[in-house]
């Protein structure tokens, strides 16, 4: 897990890791009381799937709130996950709905190991 306090970082590191098969971008602020309660599970998932890219990205950070705001995040804790250079997958979680990040996970190891050049995109409502 790689915790990304600058653009400049999450560039550098979308560009490394995009290639390298499924990216998890996690959105959260140090003083989010929903994000410190998930982060124990968001750990539990990382070391699970080690071949998943996992960027926790600090919204706090003015630079990245920019960021964050101009990729559609609203919220914290927030998920967008990547395959490639695309997102094939956004939703906000919560310990209750933290199951929801699993079965996307599974879901684009099965999109990543299909050679299809079709464009997918699943938004999961809360």
């Amino acid at each position: 897990m790689f915790l990304i306090n600058t653009k400049a970082d999450l560039n550098t590191a979308l560009e490394e890791y995009s290639q390298r098969g499924l990216v998890i971008i996690n959105y959260f602020a140090p003083n989010c009381v929903g994000c410190k309660t998930l982060f124990p599970k968001l750990k539990q998932i990382a070391s699970r799937n080690a071949d998943v890219s996992f960027l926790k990205v600090n919204v706090s950070e003015e630079e990245l709130f920019s960021v964050a705001e101009s990729r559609g995040v609203s919220k914290v804790p927030f998920f967008q996950i990547m395959d490639g250079d695309k997102v094939v997958s956004e939703f906000s979680a919560n310990l209750q709905t933290v199951d929801k990040l699993r079965a996307e996970i599974a879901a684009g190891k099965s999109l990543s190991l299909q050679s299809s050049d079709a464009d997918v995109y699943v938004q999961c409502e809360k």
